[in-house]
């Protein structure tokens, strides 16, 4: 098997993983509580980890020098979406199955990534690609329908 595609099998697993045990955590905590407590252990996780492996300064002096305006911008609208999106899944999954709603989120970012690299990247597409995006949305349809 392709390294590569174990590794991807393996961070879907961990995937699947994560949304059933947040709509266990969601069963005691309101979405927002929930995506507090993560971004304090994921905060807290990543600095320990860099300061065990001696990239805590270093990290923080490249840091420094690579930020400017445009960067930083960026990096404010990918933390507003990330939250808003973060919360509203949580919210989402608190209140619906999780058995469609997570192959439904999951699909529909395959398919807006998909475009967004063709038409903002430039990237290079064959028919395959375009017949599995319409067996993609053929999949929503169905698991949307009652």
């Amino acid at each position: 098997m392709n390294f590569a595609l174990g590794i991807l099998l393996l961070i879907g697993v961990a995937g699947s993983i994560v949304e059933l045990k947040r709509k266990h955590i969601l069963s005691s905590l309101k979405p927002l509580e929930m995506l507090l407590l993560s971004s304090i252990l994921e905060i807290i996780i990543l600095i320990l980890y860099l300061i065990f492996s001696n990239q805590f300064f270093p990290i923080i002096q490249q840091l420094r020098l690579k930020i400017n305006v445009p960067v930083l911008l960026s990096s404010i609208l990918v933390v507003c979406l990330v939250l808003g999106s973060a919360f509203t899944f949580s919210w989402l999954t608190k209140r619906e199955k999780i058995s469609t709603l997570v192959p439904v989120v999951s699909i529909v970012a395959i398919i807006f990534t998909f475009f967004g690299g063709i038409f903002i990247y430039n990237e290079k597409w064959q028919r395959k690609d375009i017949f599995a995006i319409i067996l993609l949305i053929v999949g929503i349809l169905i698991l949307k329908s009652n």
